[in-house]
C-alpha cells in the first residue's frame, strides 16, 4: 500500500481544506497521515485518518515595535538567545526527518507555509507537492495582492492599479523583513535557512518567491491550490507546476454539543406549511485569534441587531469562545450556539454572514447560499476572497469595524430580495475539480 503524508500548518483550516484530496488518495488505496500538533489530533481522527505528533516550531513574531524591541534587548542581554533559537530550528527539522522515517511516504504534501520543508526533504523523497489552501498568492499581472478587498476587472486601470498595489505590499514586507534581521542582529530565520541549506548543498536563491503574497514561497516546485479555480479571477494563468484540486468533504465533528433542540427548531421552522415564508440567516466568524475576538463580538451585537428589525427572518449565530459574550442577546429570533456543523445547516438556510474565509466560501457555495462577506483579517486572505465574491455576484461584502446595524440590514435586505444572487450562486457547478488525472495516480500525474 502506498502512503501519502501530510505536513501542515497546525491550523484547522488548513486541515479542512486537505480533506477532500486525502479522501481521493484514500479512495485509490493509499494510507493517509497527516502530521501537527496534539490539539489538532481529533480533529483529523475523526476524518478517520492516521495522524502522528510534529514538533512544529514557534514562529518569532515581530509585528509591532514593543515585541521588535523585547527581543532586540533579549538579543543584546542574552547571547545565548541566537544558539537556542537555531537549536529549535534544527530540533523541527529533525521531527520533521524522523516522522518521514517513521511513516515511510511515498507522496509527500507540504502546507504552503511550510515551504522551508522542501528543502530538508526533496533530496531524500522526490515526489513532494506543495499544497495552498488559498487562492494563488503569487503576482502576477492585473491581479491584486489577496489582501485588496477592491473587486477587480481585466482592464488597463485595473492592471496599473494592481501592480502599484503589489509594490507598496512588498515594499511594506521588505521593511519588515529588515526590521526583524535587525531585531535578531543578521540572525533571522531566513539565515537559519539559508545556513542550513547551504550545508545540504542546496543554493536557497535558486527557488526563493519573494514576490508572494502573506510569505515568501518558492518556485519551480509543484504545487496545487485545493480550490475551485473558477473562484480566481479569469484571467489568471497559471505557470507550468500549478495545478488547480477541490473535491467537497463532509466533515464528521468531534464536537460533543446536543444540537437537537435546535435541529428541532430549524424543521419546526421550514416544514411549517401554514405560516408565511421565513428567511434563516446563519453566521460564524471561522477560528478566532485573540486579537480579534472584540472586534467580532462588537460586530455580533450589531448583526444581532440588524436582524431584529428584519421581519420573518431569524438568525443562527455559531460564536465559538464568544459564546459567554454574546447569550445574552439570545431571543424567539436569534439562537446562538458555540457550535453548529456547517454543512449540515448550510442547505437549510438563506444567506451566511462569514469571515470571507474559502472553506466556508466553498461550503456555501456547494449548499447553494449567497453570502455577506465580512473579512475579519486584513493580513489574510479573506479581504481578497470577499472581492472575488462580489465580482463574480455570488455576494456583498461589508466592513465589519464600521458597517452599522442599519448598514447590515440594508445588505441582508438586498441579499435576501434580490435573487439574482441565489441564481448566480445555482449556476455554480461543484463538482470535482481536478487539474490532475485520476484515472492514474493523483499524486504522480503530469
Amino acid at each position: 500500500m502506498k502512503t501519502a503524508l501530510f505536513i501542515m500548518l497546525p491550523v484547522p483550516s488548513h486541515y479542512n481544506a486537505c480533506f477532500g484530496l486525502a479522501n481521493q488518495l484514500r479512495m485509490q488505496g493509499y494510507r493517509v497521515v497527516f502530521s501537527g500538533t496534539r490539539d489538532l489530533q481529533k480533529h483529523v481522527e475523526a476524518q478517520d485518518f492516521e495522524f502522528t505528533i510534529l514538533h512544529c516550531l514557534e514562529e518569532y513574531l515581530v509585528n509591532n515595535w514593543r515585541a521588535a524591541l523585547g527581543f532586540f534587548l533579549k538579543n543584546i542581554v542574552n547571547k545565548r538567545f541566537t544558539l537556542l533559537r537555531y537549536r529549535e530550528f534544527l530540533e523541527s527539522l529533525q521531527a520533521v526527518r524522523e516522522i518521514c522515517l517513521a511513516v515511510d511516504p511515498d507522496e509527500i504534501f507540504i502546507d504552503q507555509h511550510l515551504n522551508h520543508y522542501y528543502f530538508l526533504l526533496h533530496q531524500q523523497y522526490k515526489n513532494i507537492t506543495l499544497v495552498n489552501s488559498k487562492l494563488p498568492t503569487r503576482r502576477q499581472k492585473g491581479i491584486p495582492p489577496l489582501t485588496c478587498d477592491t473587486p477587480f476587472r481585466d482592464s488597463f486601470v485595473y492592471r496599473l492599479l494592481a501592480n502599484v498595489l503589489w509594490r507598496a505590499y512588498l515594499a511594506k514586507r521588505g521593511a519588515l523583513s529588515i526590521l526583524k534581521k535587525a531585531v535578531f542582529l543578521g540572525a533571522d530565520d531566513q539565515y537559519f535557512l539559508k545556513r542550513f541549506s547551504s550545508r545540504q548543498g542546496v543554493d536557497i536563491d535558486l527557488f526563493r518567491r519573494r514576490d508572494n503574497a502573506l510569505y515568501e514561497s518558492i518556485r519551480n516546485v509543484p504545487i496545487i491550490h485545493l480550490r475551485p479555480r473558477f473562484l480566481e479571477y479569469d484571467w489568471y494563468v497559471p505557470d507550468e507546476y500549478e495545478r488547480f484540486v477541490y473535491y467537497a468533504f463532509e466533515k464528521k465533528s468531534n464536537d460533543s454539543q446536543d444540537s437537537s433542540a435546535i435541529w428541532t427548531s430549524i424543521y419546526a421552522l421550514r416544514n411549517d406549511a401554514n405560516t408565511k415564508k421565513k428567511n434563516l440567516i446563519y453566521a460564524s466568524l471561522g477560528t478566532l485569534g485573540a486579537l480579534h475576538k472584540a472586534v467580532a463580538t462588537g460586530f455580533f451585537r450589531r448583526l444581532i441587531t440588524a436582524v431584529e428589525h428584519i421581519p420573518d427572518t431569524y438568525l443562527i449565530i455559531s460564536a465559538g469562545e464568544m459564546y459567554t459574550d454574546i447569550a445574552n442577546r439570545q431571543n424567539e429570533k436569534v439562537l446562538i450556539t458555540r457550535f453548529m456543523p456547517q454543512t449540515e445547516l448550510l442547505p437549510y438556510c438563506d444567506l451566511m454572514v462569514t469571515h470571507a474565509g474559502m472553506n466556508s466560501i466553498c461550503e456555501c457555495l456547494t449548499a447553494g447560499v449567497p453570502m455577506l462577506a465580512y473579512p475579519l483579517n486584513y493580513q489574510s486572505d479573506q479581504p481578497g476572497n470577499a472581492a472575488r465574491l462580489v465580482a463574480k455576484g455570488l455576494g456583498i461584502k461589508g466592513n465589519l469595524r464600521r458597517d452599522s446595524a442599519r448598514n447590515i440590514r440594508m445588505k441582508i435586505m438586498e441579499l435576501l430580495n434580490n435573487l439574482t444572487y441565489r441564481d448566480n450562486v445555482g449556476q455554480v457547478n461543484m463538482n470535482p475539480i481536478n487539474d490532475w488525472n485520476l484515472e492514474t495516480d493523483l499524486a504522480k500525474s503530469p
